[in-house]
C-alpha cells in the first residue's frame, strides 16, 4: 500500500485538491511528518526554476545579500519536490 495522494489545481488558484493519478496535471504527493519537512528556497527567473537547500542558501550569504530577497522559502520533504510545489503554486 502506498502513502501517495494525488493532488492537482483544479481551479487555477494554486489550492491544491485530491484527484485520480490519470488526471491532467496531476502530481504526487507523499505525506511527511512536519519533522521530517526541510525548508528549501525558490526562484524563478522567467525561464526556469532553481532551488536551493537552506544550508545552501545561508552558506552563500542568501539571507543578509540583495539577491536573497528574491528567493521564496517552501518547507518540502526534498529538492524535487520544492520544486513541483513552487511551480504549482505560482503557476500562470
Amino acid at each position: 500500500m502506498s502513502d501517495s495522494v494525488w493532488l492537482r489545481d483544479i481551479d487555477g488558484t494554486g489550492s491544491l485538491h485530491p484527484c485520480s493519478k490519470d488526471d491532467p496535471g496531476a502530481i504526487e504527493y507523499v505525506p511527511a511528518h512536519p519533522e521530517d519537512l526541510k525548508t528549501f528556497y525558490v526562484h524563478h527567473n522567467g525561464a526556469s526554476w532553481f532551488v536551493k537547500s537552506e544550508e545552501f542558501f545561508a552558506s552563500q550569504g542568501g539571507h543578509e545579500e540583495e539577491w536573497g530577497k528574491s528567493w521564496e522559502p517552501i518547507k518540502a520533504s526534498n529538492l524535487t519536490t520544492a520544486r513541483e510545489v513552487a511551480q504549482r503554486l505560482n503557476a500562470q
